[in-house]
């Protein structure tokens, strides 16, 4: 019921540089292997319900030193033992077996590795033997009550059992009495700072708003102190190859001679210049949206190093204008440049947010990275999903209802026919026919002369909200945007202006979403984001040279 052998060089010379590391330091005691779970059987044996990727290693270790092992049989792999016991000077990669391939592969480099060490220890052999025999232990977990499933047992013991993350690795690294002051009340004291913080930093992270602006996609995560760890290597130039790199990094640095305060306090330092960007609004939303669009972090945080604050925001500016005035943001079209219109319009909304005169309003990274947003068009271009007979219902109803708030206002005889026809519909037996004419007729009559595809007939919603108003004319959505801000609903700023009308001076009425409206909103769109970034002249330039 286990799998077969399948350590690799990775975790096979972290076993034995931890050995090895444990016997030099002399620091007494035993080097504690993790559980070896097992249950005695009727002639005399030990069923190994866990931890036989480790007695494995242990054994071709003992293989390669030439010295006596213990025997291994497998129920389910009867070969395997045979491969064991027949590794030797000649071992070389075996692809007959997939076990045996992981095993051959696990004796050459255990082989390598004391090779390595015989250059400069010529006994490395006989002390490594003799020290794995007097200072290695196993935490030994016997099952003894009789009749217990030991397949059940092992599926309790692994299911959701989670791997210790480097964090976990380099909390237990860095707070090793020997890193400190041989002081023992210093040493307690440094200690406890370092635990504390590091407590209050994983809690901080858990703020979501602070997670979901750090990261350019949003992810749960238990443990999130890990993200320092990985910045910080990134930042030294260093790639992430492997899970435990990170891990690796920090056992060398000790090794090295740097003690835990000073690589508690690079992380600590790092931390706190992140949550500064936080803390201030404008380089929290010009990062934010640099580092949403995929934009490197380390990059961005190595660009702040040696910079005054009015200067890094003026390179994040200059930046995020490098990208977006390489386009005419009025010649952008939903059928070509989805991507292009989705990133103007979130800058339009952070922007938007910061020209607020309420210093404590922040766009939500986190609601807008933890749901799915898309473009919507402001007004209706087709009845495209809808295929049921009750959603053509659900569709004629509403139309009806904002066409008779309509004909209040305006008194239209052409209002008052089709809202006659949809409520005989209504009555009636609804058929696609008939459903396809009545739709292509209301939307033509809301259709006061828009470009239907441009980015005045734009907006970013979210898709559960999108999905819900895809197919309505504008002053459908716009009566469902306001009851869903009633009730609490994150709808982005623009959006809602949108649908208020606030970009239009003097509206004539709220019903329609006309030429004017569009072109007003295009106009602010365009005036908001140049001003801000400080391009305009650049932006007349560019339409000028375009013109011609």
């Amino acid at each position: 019921y286990q799998r077969g052998y399948r350590w690799t060089e990775l975790e096979v010379g972290q076993l034995l540089d931890d050995i090895y590391d444990f016997i030099n330091n002399k620091t007494g005691g035993f080097y504690r292997l993790q559980p070896v779970v097992v249950t005695s059987t009727d002639d005399n044996r030990w069923e190994v319900i866990d931890g036989q990727q480790r007695l494995t290693t242990i054994f071709i270790i003992l293989a390669y030193l030439g010295f006596d092992k213990y025997n291994l049989d497998f129920m389910t792999r009867p070969g395997s033992k045979g491969y064991l016991l027949s590794l030797g000077e000649n071992t070389q990669e075996d692809y007959s077996n997939i076990d045996y391939l992981h095993i051959s592969r696990a004796f050459i480099s255990i082989k390598s590795w004391f090779e390595d060490k015989k250059r400069t220890e010529s006994t490395i052999g006989s002390e490594f033997h003799f020290n794995l025999g007097k200072k290695v232990k196993f935490i030994w977990y016997e099952v003894r009550e009789k009749g217990l499933d030991p397949v059940k047992i092992f599926t309790r013991l692994n299911i959701g059992k989670i791997p210790l993350t480097n964090s976990e690795l380099i909390k237990a690294l860095l707070l090793n009495d020997k890193n400190f002051s041989e002081d023992p009340e210093q040493a307690y004291l440094e200690k406890t700072k370092i635990a504390t913080e590091w407590d209050r930093i994983e809690q901080e992270l858990h703020q979501e708003e602070l997670w979901a602006y750090l990261n350019k996609n949003y992810t749960k995560s238990s443990t999130r102190i890990d993200f320092l760890f990985n910045f910080y290597l990134l930042l030294k130039g260093h790639l992430i190859k492997n899970a435990y790199d990170v891990f690796d990094f920090f056992e060398k640095s000790v090794k090295e001679g740097k003690r835990s305060s000073y690589l508690w306090n690079e992380i600590k330092d790092l931390f706190m210049k992140l949550r500064e960007w936080f803390n201030n609004p404008e380089l929290f939303h010009l990062t934010g949206y640099l580092i949403t669009k995929g934009h490197s972090l380390p990059d961005l945080y190595n660009r702040s190093i040696d910079k005054r604050k009015s200067s890094f925001k003026e390179y994040l500016k200059n930046t995020i204008a490098d990208q977006i005035h390489k386009i005419n943001i009025r010649d952008l079209d939903y059928e070509t440049h989805k991507k292009e219109l989705f990133n103007v319009l979130l800058l339009f909304n952070i922007i938007t947010i910061l020209n607020s005169s309420n210093d404590t309003l922040k766009f939500s990274f986190y609601r807008f990275k933890s749901e799915n947003w898309s473009l919507e068009h402001i007004h209706a271009q087709h009845s495209q999903g809808l295929n049921k007979v009750c959603q053509w219902q659900e569709w004629l109803k509403e139309h009806s209802d904002a066409l008779k708030r309509i004909q209040v206002h305006e008194d239209k005889q052409e209002v008052q026919e089709l809202i006659t026809r949809i409520d005989e519909l209504i009555e009636g037996n609804v058929i696609q026919a008939r459903f396809e004419e009545l739709f292509n007729d209301v939307i033509k009559i809301n259709n006061q002369g828009i470009e239907m595809h441009g980015i005045g007939n734009m907006v970013l919603l979210d898709k559960d909200s999108n999905s819900s108003l895809s197919n309505s004319v504008f002053e459908v959505k716009r009566s469902k945007i306001i009851e869903l801000d009633k009730i609490g609903s994150f709808i982005l700023p623009a959006t809602r202006n949108v649908f208020l009308k606030y970009y239009t001076k003097n509206p004539d009425h709220l019903f329609y979403w006309t030429e004017r409206d569009q072109s007003e909103y295009v106009d602010h769109i365009e005036k908001t984001i140049d001003n801000f970034l400080g391009r305009k002249a650049e932006r007349e330039v560019i339409n000028e040279q375009q013109q011609i």
